[in-house]
């Protein structure tokens, strides 16, 4: 009985200087699991991190390149108005006989000293230039004009002299009697008319209703247009002088 407590004793004595008790590896172990999750943690937290950069990059990259995109079409358009402006430069120069808009870009800009001879001679060529062409412009706009008021008197005279004029025959009958009946109808239009008697050789005398005579042929026409739409009668349209 001895020898066992003995041997107990010695054994519980053993394992508590030479070994390490069941709470001390569990300790251990603890540790060295937190340790791991604290590497874990830091690594997959430094990778998300270099992610986001990498992510964060991406887009300002992408707003870099549409920024430049966006200029790139401005200035292209830029380029297109100087090009528009640069052609009617080219077509205002080109305006008439004055020549002076080619040969206003190559005078010079800068104020010059009054006491500079050379350059203001210059200058003063230049504006008798331009009066000039200013002047040689004008008597060719008071010739072209004097040239169309002498086509104009022309054309007014022919009109005066044509002694042209248009009625519309509207309807012919036997009887006078008949024909002076008829008349009321084209009043009733508007449109003031006439008997004529007239003698038809070889089928005798008739009487025709005559509109007015009108000094248009436009003006005719339309009380022809009137004659058909109301009395549905193709009159003939006649031309006298």
């Amino acid at each position: 009985m001895a020898d066992k407590d003995f041997a107990h004793i010695e054994s519980a004595h053993f394992e508590k200087d030479g070994g390490l008790s069941s709470s001390s590896k569990s300790m251990v172990i603890t540790l060295l699991a937190t340790v791991f999750a604290i590497v874990c943690f830091g690594t997959g937290f430094y990778m998300g991190e270099q992610h986001g950069i990498e992510a964060s990059k991406g887009k300002k990259q992408e707003a870099l390149i549409a920024k430049l995109e966006k200029q790139q079409q401005e200035l292209q358009a830029l380029k297109a108005d100087a090009k528009k402006w640069q052609q009617q430069e080219a077509n205002t120069s080109q305006v008439g006989e004055l020549t002076f808009y080619n040969e206003l870009p190559d005078q010079s800009i800068n104020p010059e000293p009054l006491d500079n001879q050379p350059k203001t001679k210059n200058n003063s060529a230049f504006l008798d230039k331009l009066e000039a062409e200013l002047a040689k412009k004008q008597d060719k706009e008071k010739a072209l004009i004097a040239t169309e008021q002498k086509l104009e008197d022309i054309i007014q005279a022919q009109l005066k002299n044509t002694s042209r004029t248009f009625k519309i025959q509207v309807a012919s009958f036997t009887t006078k009697a008949d024909a002076e009946r008829f008349l009321p109808k084209l009043t009733a239009l508007g449109i003031p008319a006439e008997v004529q008697r007239v003698d038809i050789s070889g089928r005798g005398i008739y009487y025709r209703v005559y509109s007015r005579s009108y000094q248009k042929e436009q003006e005719a026409m339309q009380a022809k247009r009137l004659i058909k739409q109301k009395l549905n009668i193709d009159g003939l349209m006649i031309q006298n002088g």
